[in-house]
């Protein structure tokens, strides 16, 4: 074993193979020194912790490298910032007020081609990596505000964390068109309740045209009676 010190941080090491430095950040720092660049300052990378994913890429190495110019940072390339997100563990994915489609659709009990819909009538967005695009939940108050028969079916409890309670209840009051959307169905027989005409006849193992002919006919499906819950008081049990 050989007992030596590194060039870097002067700290001692022990090591079997005759080596400068006692580990990879000490010896990646002195060559960035000897190439003449300078080292990440601590507060650069406190700044980018901040902001990695609130803003485009492009805009981000920008936004940095005027910060820098106004600090005295060393000034950064695109893909010197790219490596050091990449060191940090941030990732470039939407952060605070934030949402990708998928974390939104997720977020709200919808499917993701929902939100992309939204995306495509009007609903602001923007990219901010590769195969990454960021909703900022303002704009999704605005626009369902604007546009109520978009969110329906979406639980107004979910919405209510994303958008605040008192958005969510006038959208949710507001009145709602139900082409489109499943309409909740009700096995009159047994009181089991389903969110759509689909969801009963996989339950049921039966077509859904089935039950579907079964409530237009004031038949039975699979031997049940079925109604749709909103018309449930207008059906003689």
């Amino acid at each position: 074993m050989k007992h030596l010190t590194c060039a870097y941080c002067s700290k001692p090491f022990t090591t079997q193979r005759l080596r400068e430095c006692c580990d990879r950040s000490c010896s990646a720092r002195l060559a960035q020194t000897r190439r003449g660049l300078t080292p990440w300052e601590p507060d650069a990378e406190m700044w980018l912790e901040e902001k990695a994913g609130t803003l485009p890429f492009n805009a981000l190495c920008h936004q940095f490298n005027k910060m820098a110019t106004r600090r005295g940072w060393g000034k950064r390339s695109e893909n010197a910032i790219h490596l050091k997100v990449q060191r940090l563990n941030l990732g470039l994915k939407c952060t605070e007020d934030n949402m990708t489609r998928r974390e939104l659709a997720r977020a709200l009990g919808i499917k993701p081609d929902r939100v992309r819909n939204w995306t495509r009538s009007g609903l602001p967005w923007k990219k901010v990596a590769r195969n990454q695009s960021a909703i900022r939940m303002d704009d999704l108050r605005e626009f369902l505000l604007a546009n109520p028969e978009r969110a329906t079916g979406v639980p107004e409890q979910e919405l209510g964390w994303l958008i605040g309670e008192k958005a969510a209840a006038i959208i949710a009051n507001a009145e709602h068109s139900t082409r489109g959307y499943p309409r909740p169905v009700i096995c009159i027989d047994t009181g089991e309740k389903y969110p759509g005409i689909k969801a009963a006849a996989r339950a049921k193992f039966v077509v859904h045209s089935s039950i579907a002919g079964a409530i237009q006919r004031g038949g039975k499906s699979a031997g049940y009676r079925w109604a749709y819950l909103d018309e449930l008081s207008q059906v003689a049990i």
